[in-house]
């Protein structure tokens, strides 16, 4: 007695379309990648270095907090706020040069002479360190 079994496909049909569905979503995935850095990437950068540098004059305020009578509980006065974000492939070396031209400019201390070298003492050797001092 011989049994006529039929051999089974390794996979069912039903999985070998569910990868195919997988490949054709992956395969227009890439394709809109490609599309959005080679024909769309120019005007993306254009974008991004014009809103790199934004310059304002009015002074940031920080939190204030209130109580639920909406009486201010702590409040400080508002100050300018300056970032700066190097490009990339700035060398500490060339970080220091621009620290250095920018402090002609720039007062970080109060003008108190106690209160300056308090300051001063306040920052850390991280901090130094950032900027490339130590």
């Amino acid at each position: 007695m011989k049994k006529n079994k039929k051999k089974r496909a390794q996979l069912p049909f039903r999985l070998n379309i569910l990868f195919f569905v997988v490949f054709l979503l992956f395969a227009v995935l890439i394709l809109q990648l490609g599309v959005v850095q080679i024909l769309n990437g120019e005007d993306f950068q254009e974008e991004i270095e014009r809103t790199t540098q934004d310059t304002t004059k009015l002074p940031v305020p920080r939190g204030e907090i209130y109580d639920r009578n909406h009486q201010v509980i702590a409040k400080n006065k508002p100050m300018y706020a300056i970032t700066y974000t190097p490009p990339k492939g700035v060398q500490p070396k060339d970080r220091l040069e621009v620290a250095q031209l920018l402090s002609e400019y720039i007062d970080m201390f109060d003008p108190d002479s106690e209160q300056r070298e308090k300051q001063k003492k306040s920052i850390t050797e991280r901090d130094k360190k950032n900027i490339g001092i130590c």
